[in-house]
């Protein structure tokens, strides 16, 4: 009996997954969770996302994420790159330790990489970002932090 499984993810935007804040998720292959609709996570994986729809984040992911959009609720922790193909929120209280890419980007709260939004990037007076923004858009409340190299490119 082998202990490898593959399934075909159907891309079905009305499906909700809810990953329990009691449950773990590990993984060594490439992506711990491939979801064809929407995911919440509320418990901790180790390994990669990859969703479909939007992901709602209020647990922690130790992988890349990719995802149509993401929301790093209050608490949350991202250790990964994330790639999202419209946008990405990341609440005050959370974390997260890895590159963005994305269509847009509303920061809240602490970033530790890189941050490229195709359309625009707001960061609000809570906000923190330690690495280089490159964005066709900007808005920096009063209060923002950031620390690396800023570029703003004409569309």
């Amino acid at each position: 009996m082998s202990d490898n499984y593959s399934y075909n993810v159907v891309d079905n935007k009305k499906d909700l997954t809810i990953i329990g804040s009691s449950t773990v998720i590990e993984s060594n292959g490439e992506n711990a969770i491939s979801c064809g609709g929407d995911i919440e996570v509320r418990g901790k994986i180790r390994g990669s996302l990859s969703v479909s729809g939007y992901a709602d984040v209020y647990g922690s992911v130790e992988g890349n994420v990719v995802a149509s959009q993401l929301n790093a609720q209050n608490g949350a922790v991202i250790k990964g790159d994330i790639n999202c193909q419209n946008s990405i929120r990341v609440f005050e209280g959370s974390l997260v330790e890895g590159n963005i890419n994305s269509k847009s980007a509303n920061i809240n709260s602490t970033v530790v990489g890189n941050v490229v939004a195709s359309s625009d990037v707001k960061l609000t007076s809570s906000a923190s970002v330690n690495g280089s923004i490159t964005t066709s858009s900007l808005n920096v409340d009063s209060g923002a932090s950031i620390i690396g190299q800023l570029q703003v490119v004409k569309k």
